[in-house]
């Protein structure tokens, strides 16, 4: 959630939204040329808020993207003849209530299409944020290595993508990751995240992820780096006073009674498999034997498939409510916060530390869409029953399952590996036998050979070595 002022929040939340109380939403929006190369002037910015007819941004949590959708006024190609309204323009777009002073930003987008029929009163726009414009449409093509410290290699992909405005934490860990040509330069970025999926001290906080900014800086590091720059927050509402429409979804198609986590060591031998209880405290029920299986991708072992299976089993907890409301605009919230409904949301106070009761009765924003223009200001979201634990911890059941196979010795696991493998081959064959030849002092070699047989380890004793074997040195037999 977008840090504001409580004399911003108090115009936000004001229920009668006038000119005359300064609480009157306006759109301030901006364009201008592509960004420079570094040494090049910095382009002209055209103030373009008060052409905007309607504009409507979708933000989706799962990968940060957010999608412009603005139509103007053709008035605007008059008022501002030079403004760039062509591909790979940027457009800002930002919140203010009552004027322009401290405006809340939505969005930085990069424009993709713009249709315009030449006999309209309006053409459109669309755009999109940088992760989806640069790093999920940019390939790596010749950029198949890089070796470096997880800040250095991500700089030179985002740079390869075309990606300006980024920001990282200054890494320590060298290693060479390796790319496909066809992969995406957003999949490049994963494989790193891949590399770092456990943080802190004691290596118990989440890991590398990715994720933009509304004002359209691209960051990706460790999730308590992430809280930092767009901490998640707590939106207290009254879904009788604070929103104009609300509908409800209830299904358990998403709900489960039970899961059965399964997995393999590194030697490829099952682990005992975790059943777990899933609970819905909601009311939303399940067959009694409607069981979610997960499988751990990957090499295991059993108390981390434990650790997993935990996990797994949050992210089902209190499945099968979605929630959908439009309210007043809402510029301050942001994918990956957390709705609260009650009936007194000026006096709600969040707890300082998140309890399994408010983790149960909240509701995870999934997606955002905000309205801003001519024809109004209002914002749509989605919140779900299920998948709080992840958003104010961190964790999800895709970190916790890199997680184990990213920090084992490999000298360990060779070791491993060979010691299944000799005892595996050793119970599957017995190959250890003692076999007495018979002496044949006439023979040249001393015995009568014999065939021997495939995957067969023969000891052969001479008379000799077997008297050496039943009796002392002095003569007294072994018991």
């Amino acid at each position: 959630m977008q840090n504001v002022t409580q004399e911003i929040l108090n115009k936000i939340k004001n229920p009668i939204q006038l000119p005359a109380n300064s609480s009157t939403p306006i759109a301030v929006a901006g364009i201008h040329g592509p960004d420079p190369e570094e040494g090049q002037p910095t382009p002209i910015t055209y103030p373009i808020g008060n052409f905007i007819k309607n504009g409507t941004l979708t933000v989706r949590y799962e990968d940060y993207s957010y999608n412009l959708s603005l139509t103007m006024l053709r008035a605007v190609r008059t008022a501002l003849p030079n403004a760039p309204f062509m591909p790979e323009s940027v457009i800002t777009i930002s919140i203010a209530f009552g004027d322009a002073n401290n405006p809340i930003p939505l969005c930085r987008t990069y424009i993709d299409e713009i249709n315009d029929d030449e006999d309209s009163e309006t053409f459109t726009i669309t755009a999109t944020g940088a992760i989806s414009h640069y790093l999920k449409t940019s390939h790596c093509g010749e950029m198949t290595k890089l070796t470096g410290l997880s800040h250095e290699v991500l700089t030179e992909i985002m740079d390869h993508a075309g990606v300006k405005t980024y920001e990282f934490r200054e890494g320590t860990y060298l290693w060479t990751y390796t790319f496909k040509m066809e992969d995406t330069c957003y999949t490049a970025v994963e494989e790193v995240c891949k590399q770092f999926p456990r943080g802190g001290e004691q290596r118990d906080q989440p890991g590398f992820g990715i994720m933009e900014t509304p004002t359209g800086n691209v960051f990706v590091g460790y999730w308590r780096h992430r809280q930092e720059i767009l901490p998640w927050g707590a939106y207290a509402f009254s879904d009788g006073r604070d929103v104009f429409t609300k509908s409800t979804r209830i299904s358990n198609d998403a709900c489960y009674s039970k899961i059965i986590a399964t997995g393999k060591d590194v030697a490829g031998l099952d682990l005992e498999p975790i059943v777990l209880d899933v609970t819905n405290f909601r009311g939303v029920t399940a067959p009694p034997n409607k069981i979610f299986f997960a499988v751990f991708n990957g090499s295991t072992n059993q108390e981390n498939l434990q650790d997993w299976a935990t996990v797994v089993l949050s992210e089902l907890s209190n499945a099968g409510i979605t929630k959908e409301f439009t309210g007043p605009i809402r510029p301050q919230l942001t994918v990956g916060d957390v709705a609260v409904i009650t009936d007194d949301p000026d006096n709600w106070v969040m707890p300082n530390v998140p309890t399994e009761d408010f983790i149960n009765s909240a509701y995870a924003i999934t997606s955002i869409t905000h309205h801003f223009g001519e024809d109004g200001f209002s914002t749509d979201f989605s919140a779900d029953s299920s998948g709080v634990m992840s958003l104010v911890t961190g964790w999800t059941s895709t970190l916790r399952a890199m997680g184990y196979n990213r920090h084992q010795n490999l000298v360990d696991l060779i070791n491993k590996i060979a010691d299944q493998i000799s005892t595996e081959n050793q119970n599957e064959h017995d190959p250890a036998t003692v076999q007495f030849e018979t002496y044949d002092p006439d023979d040249g070699h001393g015995i009568n050979p014999k065939p021997a047989e495939k995957n067969i380890l023969n000891f052969t004793l001479m008379p000799w070595d077997y008297q050496q074997m039943v009796y002392n040195q002095d003569g007294t037999p072994i018991v």
